[in-house]
């Protein structure tokens, strides 16, 4: 068992916080680098506290490929309670706005599987393009939140 000073150390950070609200915020589980667009921060940053949160047993990564899709850890009955918590608590801003920038990152999927840097293998040019467009878009919306 867990010591209960390691989960509230990996909850005492901001950016730990910010990614449980994205994981809180969506059913499927999450890639990194889906994370890090979302935050606005490099992925060695958002892979190290997804770390700190496996450590803590608030998380968990299912393996697919390429990509590891990190989700809730809600196996354990205190795990749901503090989930219920941190969803009724999470609300102000920056939580806010990281769920909507990262509904717009989702919206760079391909069959619900993270694709961004790579060309799906069956896609035409213009399925292609249509992700290089959709990419353009959330790099300007994140470009304008900035300014």
């Amino acid at each position: 068992m867990m010591k209960e000073s390691e989960l509230f150390k990996a909850l005492a950070d901001d950016t730990r916080l910010r990614v449980l609200n994205l994981l809180l915020s969506t059913d499927t589980g999450l890639c990194v680098c889906e994370v890090a667009d979302a935050l606005k921060l490099p992925q060695y940053q958002v892979s190290r506290h997804m770390h700190i949160l496996r450590i803590a047993g608030l998380v968990c990564a299912d393996r697919q490929g390429t990509w590891a899709y990190y989700a809730l850890h809600t196996g354990q009955r205190e795990n749901a309670k503090l989930f219920a918590y941190l969803r009724e608590f999470l609300t102000n801003e920056p939580f806010k706005s990281d769920r909507a920038s990262l509904g717009l990152r989702l919206s760079l999927r391909v069959g619900g599987k993270c694709v961004v840097g790579f060309a799906p293998r069956e896609s035409s040019r213009s399925s292609t393009l249509n992700l290089q467009a959709k990419k353009s878009a959330f790099n300007q919306n994140s470009y304008k939140e900035r300014i």
